[in-house]
């Protein structure tokens, strides 16, 4: 039977961490033709993973709460409680999380994927390239 060590060496892991914050925010979409043209509000829920190799001896990420405090300055903070269309230029959906992760990804290296959902309908995923990958930091929106 094999182990997670091989001899005295150990073999690292890669873990990910999750982090969930909320905020409520109003929206709407100036040039579409449908209900979304109106002002409606949502509560979103923002799911930010990070990704790390880690050793068994000493498996830690980072710290959730400075990542926590991360989160909410630089995003949660400024979308908490507003119009979504007078901090995103296009707030769609898609538009806040591309802005998110826009915010996100220079403060927060080890960033993996970020999810924003409306429950319980709506659901939006972006995810780093792999390291196959040859654009670092392009957005695949799910």
């Amino acid at each position: 039977m094999t182990g997670w060590r091989s001899g005295s060496r150990q073999v690292p892991e890669t873990l990910e961490l999750t982090v969930r914050r909320t905020f409520a925010a109003r929206m709407r979409i100036p040039d579409h033709a449908g209900e979304c043209s109106r002002y409606h509000g949502y509560r979103f829920e923002l799911d930010v993973t990070v990704r790390a190799t880690v050793d068994r001896e000493r498996p830690w990420i980072t710290d959730v709460l400075d990542l926590e405090r991360i989160i909410d300055r630089h995003v949660t903070d400024h979308l908490d409680n507003g119009d979504l269309g007078q901090v995103v230029s296009y707030p769609s959906l898609e538009g806040v999380l591309l802005w998110i992760v826009d915010r996100l990804r220079g403060e927060v290296p080890e960033l993996a994927e970020v999810v924003l959902t409306t429950p319980p309908e709506y659901q939006v995923r972006w995810s780093a390239p792999g390291p196959a990958e040859t654009s670092a930091g392009q957005s695949t929106v799910q």
